[in-house]
Parts: structure tokens; sequence; C-alpha cells
């Protein structure tokens, strides 16, 4: 006979040995002495022969478990009841029967954990579980934005369990910013509706209260500076010093944004072409931007390049 026969004999006779029964009465003393899976290896159920439904899970990790085997409306279920070192078998075996008892009366135990489980999940907990998946994707304009609604607006609704939160209230929250503050109840409102979509999506709710919420509509600003106003506009730009003359100045010239002009870089600007690169990260819509420069912009560009002292910055700190 083969060694390699010999030693798969071997092998195969260490794990029957170590393979446990799949019914018995269970003790405590017959508990401890199961021994586990090997590594690698799938779950192991153990059932007790005193009270139908009772079973022990064993892993590969070493844990031994107690869980109530059931049928819920002909499905089965397996219903986590405790370790077997911070749970007796006693009241494993109560539990098992209590939930026997419930299903065989029409109940549904999975359903009733679930249900106390998301009973207590606040809305600050959502915030912390959103925060924890989302927080490094958003940009430091609206991680700071978030925060202020976040720590001024929703002061009383933060330790409101979340399925206590009824669209009434998001309603009076959002009026009452609005009657001050419009554009921030607006703020508040897709805040709001953020949140708890995530818990919509999580199961803790089942309907985002915040969703048919009204904020008031957005207005857009349609002021123009008149033929008679723009010599005073011009004149107090000039007045205003460095660096914000040049900065407005150019927000005229290219239309861009005050946040996008504030971090530009030298590397950006390219004058043998007249192209000034917004970077993806500083876009609103998240795309590199091209903007052509005037005459005008890469005259007022090459002024600040002759007085730049090595600064990769186009308008650096003055501090």
């Amino acid at each position: 006979m083969s060694s390699s026969v010999v030693q798969f004999g071997l092998i195969s006779s260490l794990i029957a040995i170590k393979r446990p029964p799949r019914k018995f009465a269970f003790t405590d003393t017959r508990l401890k002495e199961l021994s586990t899976p090997l590594h690698g290896a799938p779950h192991v159920y153990v059932y007790d022969t005193t009270v139908p439904g009772l079973c022990v899970r064993l892993t590969s990790g070493g844990k031994k478990v107690f869980v109530a085997a059931c049928r819920v409306h002909g499905r089965p279920r397996r219903i986590t009841l405790g370790h077997i070192d911070r749970l007796r078998l006693s009241d494993a075996r109560t539990a098992a029967l209590q939930i026997v008892a419930s299903i065989a009366s029409g109940g549904d135990p999975v359903a009733e954990r679930t249900s106390a489980r998301v009973r207590g999940v606040t809305l600050e907990q959502v915030w912390d579980d959103w925060r924890a998946r989302n927080w490094d994707r958003l940009r430091p304009p609206t991680q700071a934005a978030f925060e202020i609604l976040w720590r001024r607006e929703l002061l009383g609704l933060q330790s409101t369990p979340v399925v206590d939160i009824t669209r009434a209230q998001v309603q009076r929250r959002i009026d009452t910013v609005a009657a001050k503050r419009p554009p921030t109840a607006r703020k508040l409102k897709a805040f709001l509706a953020l949140l708890l979509e995530f818990a919509v999506r999580n199961d803790i709710v089942a309907t985002n209260a915040a969703r048919s919420a009204q904020a008031p509509a957005y207005v857009p600003r349609s002021r123009i500076v008149s033929s008679d106003e723009l010599p005073h506009l011009l004149d107090a730009i000039e007045a205003a010093g460095e660096p914000w003359r040049d900065i407005v100045r150019l927000i005229l010239m290219t239309g861009s944004r005050r946040s996008a002009l504030m971090a530009m870089q030298w590397d950006h600007v390219d004058l043998t072409h007249g192209v000034w690169t917004i970077p993806s990260q500083r876009s609103k819509n998240k795309h590199v931007t091209p903007i052509s420069l005037t005459r005008c912009a890469q005259e007022l560009f090459r002024t600040r390049l002759a007085r730049r002292a090595g600064e990769p910055w186009v308008f650096p700190s003055l501090t």
C-alpha cells in the first residue's frame, strides 16, 4: 500500500473523529466538549433532542452559538440566540420554546427582532453611518455645509428614532427655517432627504419623510448692471486692491466661480495657447474644464507671472 493512501486514510480518520454528532441531548459538559470545524470548513449545526429547533452553530473560527432553527411562513429561518459561554442552556431552551410558540400563534420572530433593532436607530446614528461611507467623497465646502446644517438646524431631531420622524415634523422644521432663510431651508430639505433615503436603503424605515416636504422655490437672481452703474463698478474694482482686484476682473472676463479662481495654480494656465484648465476636483461638474482666456485676461496673467515669487498659486495667501 502506498504512503499517500496511508496518509489519506489517517487524515480521513482524524476528520471523522473531529466531526460532532448531529443530534443529542444537550448538556453543559457535552457542549463544551464539542470540537469546531477545521479552518476554512463550513459551519456545522448540532441539534438538541430535548427541545426541537434548538441547535448550536459551530464555526471554523472556534465559536459555539445557540441558534433557534424554525420555519416562518414556510421559509426556513435560523435565529441567533447567543454564545454558549454567555447564555445558559436553560435560557437558550426557554428562548427557543418562546420562538416556537410565537410562530404557532401566527407571529414572525424574525420581523419582530428586526423591528426592535431599527426601533432604536436614531437620526444621529444614521448620520454617523452615512458619514462613514460617504464623507471622503465630498468636497471640503460640501462637508462644511453639511456640518453646519447638522449642528444648527437639526437640534431636537438628532436623538429621535428615525421611525418616529414624520412628514409633519420635517415640514415644520423646514417652515421654521424658511421664515428667515429660504436658501438654508432648501438645503435643509435636501440634506434630510439624503439621510432618510440612506435609512430607507438600509431597511430602517420604509419611506422617506423628507421627500414630499415643501421648501421655498429657488428664484434665480436677475440683477443686471446698468450702463450708468458700470463705470462705478469698474472704479470700485480698481480701488479694491490686491488680490481682489484681479480676482473680480477675472470673474468678469471668464465667468468662472470664485472658489476655482482662488485655487488656481500656474500649472493650470497655458499662456501660449490662451487656456486655463480647471481640474476635475475643482470643477462643479467634476469634469476637467478648459476656459479660453481673452487678451485682457492673458495680459493680467502675464503681469502677475512677472511678479511671481516661486509660489505654485496664481493667488497665494497674503499671510
